[in-house]
């Protein structure tokens, strides 16, 4: 999936290169599905390359790294946190920065969070961090403190059908994923792409798409609540029954 969108943060972060003035750790967050990830391997690519979109058989870059949590855990460890500090103090070899990409960084540990705090407080000169979250809650209030934030919002209804028109996909059908996908390219490609909804997931769906017509400002706490469940349960090996419990007391207290 290549990048949509993100302009003006595209021209701001071009300024921020050639000025010499890239902060050593920014936070991306955000709703989940809405670029922050693509951005950050894009940026990576703009710094190495000087061109912001990677041609997929180009050479893979050399000074960029991306750390998430290892398949047989649900959490980005201490260990992780190791391997992050080793990669960044090592030099350059065709960037002006050594790039640590922590994609869903409110998986990482307490511990975690320390060994990145003691990383962004003295990082080496070339090093840049970038954490990506949709949850920001769970990041302790000094290693936010030490963060330079950068929020993603959602796409316009709009935005999206031009989105989905570029993938010559017609107006008609355009609309009706624009109006289930919510401002989320992510879930609106899922969505045409037809690929397979879990069960779960297909509940979620349902309340989500109930609660829209409802009214989105009235509801919008609990659809946040439900739409992120919706990213993570695809992107995790989550337990199907506590999910259904989950799921059902938000909807409880919501109506409550």
């Amino acid at each position: 999936m290549m990048l949509y969108g993100h302009t003006k943060k595209k021209k701001l972060f071009e300024r921020l290169v050639n000025a010499g003035s890239l902060s050593h750790a920014y936070l991306f967050f955000g709703d989940s599905g809405i670029g922050k990830f693509l951005f950050a391997k894009e940026l990576t690519s703009f710094l190495e390359t000087g061109k912001w979109e990677k041609k997929e058989h180009s050479h893979p870059l050399v000074d960029v790294r991306e750390f998430c949590q290892a398949e047989d855990k649900i959490f980005i460890g201490i260990d992780e946190a190791r391997e992050i500090k080793t990669f960044l103090w090592s030099t350059p070899m065709a960037s002006s920065r050594r790039v640590a990409i922590i994609n869903n960084a409110h998986l990482l540990t307490s511990e975690a969070q320390s060994a990145m705090l003691k990383i962004v407080e003295e990082p080496p000169r070339h090093a840049l961090v970038i954490f990506i979250s949709h949850d920001i809650s769970v990041l302790s209030a000094p290693l936010l403190s030490r963060l330079t934030k950068v929020y993603f919002q959602r796409f316009s209804k709009k935005e999206i059908i031009d989105f989905l028109k570029r993938q010559n996909v017609s107006e008609s059908k355009s609309i009706s994923i624009a109006e289930q996908s919510h401002g989320r390219p992510a879930l609106a490609l899922s969505l045409l792409h037809g690929e397979e909804v879990g069960e779960d997931e297909d509940i979620i769906e349902k309340h989500i798409v109930k609660l829209y017509k409802l009214g989105v400002l009235k509801n919008s706490e609990v659809l946040e609540s439900l739409l992120d469940k919706q990213v993570d349960i695809k992107r995790f090996r989550l337990n199907k029954e506590l999910q259904k419990k989950s799921i059902q007391e938000l909807l409880y207290a919501k109506h409550n």
